[in-house]
């Protein structure tokens, strides 16, 4: 998590770290607008749980989504690589419960690890 701070830096008071876990929260409920968010902080005991009782107002919320873009990307490939480094991750068997889900076979929408790689690096350019 220290090399997380270095990365996005602080932001007033508020610890990135706090800010980072409401992000990742909003994205798992779907609410986008800061404003709704700032609410959330008020409202949600989740929410003032997971923040610790912060209540960072929408401007902050929404200077954070903007300016940390590029801390996001180096957060969740530090997830993947932890989640594969404790062998979670098989890659053998994948479950799902109540989700329709649509399979396209096809030579251009799969991927192999090389064009897996080159869509990586293409992402890490950008």
């Amino acid at each position: 998590m220290d090399a997380l701070r270095e990365v996005l830096g602080h932001i007033k008071a508020t610890d990135p770290c706090d800010l980072l876990k409401f992000y990742v929260y909003s994205y798992l409920n779907h609410i986008r607008s800061s404003r709704k968010l700032e609410a959330e902080t008020h409202r949600n005991l989740e929410v003032i749980w997971l923040l610790r009782q912060l209540r960072p107002d929408y401007k902050k919320i929404a200077d954070f989504h903007q300016i940390k873009r590029s801390a996001y990307r180096l957060v969740f490939r530090e997830f993947v690589a932890l989640y594969c480094g404790l062998d979670l991750y098989s890659g053998e068997m994948i479950a799902m419960d109540g989700t329709k889900l649509k399979v396209v076979k096809s030579r251009h929408r799969s991927y192999t690890g090389a064009k897996m790689e080159k869509t990586m690096t293409e992402s890490d350019k950008s």
